[in-house]
């Protein structure tokens, strides 16, 4: 057999090299097949899957139970109690819808289009809504009172100034702004007290962060990093007179939780490190600190306290500290940045993550930059992962997630368990049966 190549044929393939050059990246595309939303865990040390069945029928520990489809509008904030879920969403104006059971109760919308849902809060029997107007130059916001089963409003009370943040305990609304911290009749809405506690002259771009137990409201500062100055403060919540006060050097956004006589406080200071710590709610004594890395704190409670845990979320992954020594019990690297969580229910810590990644795509000659979205689901004593939810077609975000009755709620915008079709993209509000 003649094994030689005629120059006629070395011409035709040196033509057709350069389509063939082109053609590779496209082919290789072909033969990727997608990920399914439930994503098989790899194999664990002993050889078993870390994750449970992804068929739909079998799932004991995350079931679907309805879904609701916000059409046309798009949510951004939920909060839930007694088997309520109220969304903030936005389409041409900001509504508020009250679903329960994957049914409409009432829905709200705010007066003007440009009046925004900027925070919302659930008390005994009444929602509350902070609606701030979209035009900067303006700084009012209004508080407003409905009843949480019906949607009629109850009061309102205008603000001269922004609100950072809202918080309800024994019957009294508490607000802050930039410089003072206000107490409402959580039912009338009246004025109980206020506490300035700056006059400016050290203004800090960083707002303040609230907590309220057992009769007590704790006020967490910024300081400067070259002095020392007040950094937390326990206000008696009836009077608004000072309990104690703590100072410090350096601290910047910060969040609190308080449980069982404790305050923890995770802060962000200026020298670019991060720290927990640990206060005596009734003195103020310093009980443990310790130093975290990065976090994914944005100005909400980014740690949650359960039992004899403390629940912390980090950019990449999820850290439980032993609540007496602050020491880490466990953590768990997830895939991607945390955006969600942690939420902890029934001995199940939720969270939810997601991480930018370049993709090629059929008939495409430059990579595309996309965004994949993780739910996880964590055994909260050992950190095991116990499942995952993973989006392939960037569809699915979630929003929010709250734990409420057994059930776990998530806001996001695909239907990844048992959702019909032709809501796929769309966003969704899932009640799950854990």
């Amino acid at each position: 057999m003649n094994t030689r190549i005629s120059a006629k044929t070395r011409r035709h393939i040196q033509s057709y090299f350069p389509l063939i050059l082109l053609l590779l990246p496209l082919l290789a595309a072909c033969g990727q097949s997608s990920t399914s939303i439930f994503e098989q865990s790899p194999a664990s040390s002993d050889g078993e899957s870390a994750y449970q069945s992804p068929d739909p029928q079998n799932l004991s520990q995350l079931h679907p139970l309805w879904t609701y489809t916000f059409d046309p509008d798009s949510p951004y904030k939920m909060v839930m109690a007694d088997g309520i879920t109220y969304t903030a969403v936005s389409d041409h104006s900001y509504v508020l819808i009250a679903i329960k059971g994957g049914k409409q109760l009432w829905r709200y919308q705010t007066p003007a289009e440009n009046d925004y849902i900027a925070s919302m809060l659930i008390g005994i029997g009444n929602v509350y809504i902070v609606t701030r107007n979209a035009d900067t130059s303006s700084s009012d916001d209004t508080i407003s009172a409905f009843n949480a089963y019906t949607g009629r409003e109850r009061w309102h009370y205008n603000s001269h100034d922004d609100i950072s943040q809202l918080i309800y305990a024994q019957g009294l609304l508490y607000f802050s702004t930039q410089h003072e911290v206000y107490a409402l009749d959580a039912h009338t809405g009246k004025l109980q007290w206020s506490y300035q506690f700056s006059d400016g002259s050290n203004y800090s771009p960083f707002h303040p962060f609230l907590a309220a137990v057992a009769g007590s409201l704790y006020i967490s500062l910024a300081t400067s990093p070259y002095q020392t100055g007040t950094n937390l403060i326990a206000l008696d919540g009836r009077k608004g007179k000072v309990r104690w006060q703590h100072s410090e050097q350096g601290d910047t956004e910060s969040s609190l939780v308080v449980e069982n006589g404790i305050i923890y406080r995770h802060v962000h200071l200026w020298s670019q490190t991060y720290q927990l710590s640990a206060f005596n709610a009734q003195t103020g004594q310093t009980m443990w600190k310790t130093s975290v890395s990065a976090s994914c704190m944005d100005g909400t409670v980014d740690m949650q306290v359960v039992g004899h845990l403390l629940y912390l979320c980090e950019v990449g992954q999820i850290l439980a500290f032993a609540l007496n020594t602050g020491h880490i019990v466990w953590n768990a690297i997830l895939e991607g940045r945390v955006s969600v969580g942690p939420v902890v229910g029934n001995g199940v810590v939720y969270v939810g993550t997601e991480m930018q990644v370049r993709e090629r795509h059929l008939f495409s000659l430059f990579p595309s930059l996309q965004t994949r979205e993780w739910l996880y689901a964590l055994d909260a004593q050992s950190g095991k992962i116990i499942r995952t939810l993973q989006d392939s077609d960037s569809s699915f975000k979630t929003e929010a997630m709250a734990v409420d009755n057994n059930h776990l709620y998530v806001l996001g915008s695909r239907g990844f368990v048992g959702s019909d079709e032709s809501a796929r993209g769309k966003p969704q509000l899932y009640a799950l049966g854990i």
